[in-house]
């Protein structure tokens, strides 16, 4: 079911991703989707966590600055491959699956190896994945909707979006 939804947003894009359209690429009754998720809400949830599935947890050796930063570069990458999804995941407001707890957990332990009280590291977290969010979904749609070229778009933006969260992480661990 995430599958036929992902090749659906994929292809038509969130317009064209319902549980009609997930259920007939499936070849089963709309209702029949009902058993696993709630509703669109949720299945965008699950498609989410998915995604976030792709992202590798860094090895415990690599510091734990770099592996906050390794995990948010992946995540920004992870979304603006999919342009829907990141617009979906800012309005979302991520994706509360058992993925994207691993890599805040991840975080989490990272932050506390780096000394960071525990209140600060969760707002630290919520900002950063704010950051990543905000950034990617910007990045996906602003140029296209201009009529720019969306990879340069892209790009320039990714550069932008690595240089700020250096900043957020140097505020953060202060």
């Amino acid at each position: 079911m995430i599958a036929a939804a992902r090749r659906l947003l994929e292809e038509r894009g969130l317009a064209g991703l319902s549980m009609r359209s997930v259920a007939e690429r499936l070849g089963v009754a709309p209702n029949a989707l009902y058993t696993y998720v709630a509703d669109k809400g949720a299945l965008l949830d699950a498609v989410l966590d998915d995604l976030i599935a792709g992202i590798a947890v860094p090895e415990a050796s690599i510091p734990p600055r770099e592996a906050i930063e390794t995990i948010m570069v992946d995540g920004f990458d992870a979304l603006v491959r999919h342009p829907d999804l990141a617009s979906v995941s800012l309005a979302r407001q991520g994706s509360g699956g058992a993925n994207a707890w691993r890599l805040g957990d991840t975080m989490l332990v990272a932050f506390d190896r780096l000394d960071v009280p525990d209140a600060a590291s969760r707002v630290g977290l919520r900002i950063l994945l704010s950051h990543m969010m905000g950034t990617a979904a910007f990045a996906t749609q602003f140029d296209v909707r201009l009529g720019g070229n969306p990879h340069r778009a892209v790009a320039a933006h990714r550069e932008d979006y690595v240089i700020a969260l250096g900043w957020l992480l140097d505020g953060i661990l202060r």
